[in-house]
């Protein structure tokens, strides 16, 4: 047995009432482990049940948070999120899940927690392409449901918005689909007169995101030109050296053609 193995086995019990403090900690544990040797809890292989107890007794264990019966502590409850998010940013897991975990981290806007979901997001927003066929439309959906349904409320709007700013690469493939929106609160949050500093810095960033969404469009288009013209220019060279090639035994046919001619009016003279 190795380290990461003892410590899943021995130290995290689900079963047992931990103070918010220690569960704390061995969360964070949890997610260093995760992070760190997430090849010594599960190789990705179905059939290997002893990894598949370490990942199960990590999932058991980060689980409760996710259920709105427990009333535990903010920071407690999000930090099982963390562990979920760096779970499914390394491991395959099911898509309930993965949507589980986002929708709740999407609302997580309690300002005691603020930074742990911050970071909770920061690694599972840009694992949902890559861990579901539809990731990219799950993320759209959820994130416009939210700016949709809750965007009166200034703090999860703000949470939203600025989850979009920092991860404007990740949402560049569904860009189109929240533009509008995000042209809509950039109104809405910097151009009244009373607006505050905070509320101007967000429309500022917001701009500044739709920026850099056609600058990149710009550039993936001269890319696709140019690869376009560098096919095009292949196919012309090919061309151009078959036509070479063919002109040249065009001639040599030809020279061989008037040497053979030659030699027989040579032979016919003789006789």
């Amino acid at each position: 047995k190795n380290i990461v193995s003892v410590f899943i086995n021995k130290v995290f019990d689900p079963d047992k009432q931990y103070e918010d403090a220690v569960r704390i900690a061995l969360l964070q544990l949890a997610c260093l482990l995760v992070e760190r040797a997430s090849q010594h809890i599960h190789d990705g292989d179905a059939n290997n049940k002893r990894q598949g107890n370490k990942l199960r007794r990590l999932m058991t264990f980060a689980w409760p948070c996710l259920l709105s019966k427990n009333s535990v502590d903010p920071t407690a409850r999000y930090h099982g999120h963390l562990l979920l998010a760096h779970i499914i940013a390394r491991l395959a897991i099911h898509k309930k899940i993965v949507l589980q975990v986002f929708h709740s981290l999407l609302k997580g806007h309690a300002l005691e927690a603020r930074s742990i979901v911050k970071q909770a997001l920061d690694v599972l927003t840009p694992a949902m392409p890559l861990r579901m066929e539809d990731g990219n439309t799950m993320l759209t959906h959820w994130t416009k449901k939210i700016i949709v349904e809750e965007g009166h409320a200034m703090q999860q709007l703000f949470h939203i918005l600025q989850l979009i700013i920092r991860h404007y690469k990740v949402y560049f493939p569904v860009r189109h689909q929240l533009v509008q929106h995000l042209i809509n609160y950039m109104q809405r949050l910097g151009f009244p007169p009373t607006a505050s500093i905070e509320h101007k810095k967000l429309a500022v960033d917001l701009a500044e995101v739709i920026i850099k969404w056609e600058l990149h469009r710009i550039k993936e288009d001269e890319r696709e030109t140019k690869a376009e013209g560098t096919d095009e220019e292949f196919f012309q060279e090919s061309s151009i050296k078959r036509t070479g090639i063919d002109s040249v035994e065009t001639r040599k046919k030809s020279f061989d053609n008037i040497r053979d001619s030659t030699v027989q009016g040579k032979y016919k003279l003789r006789n």
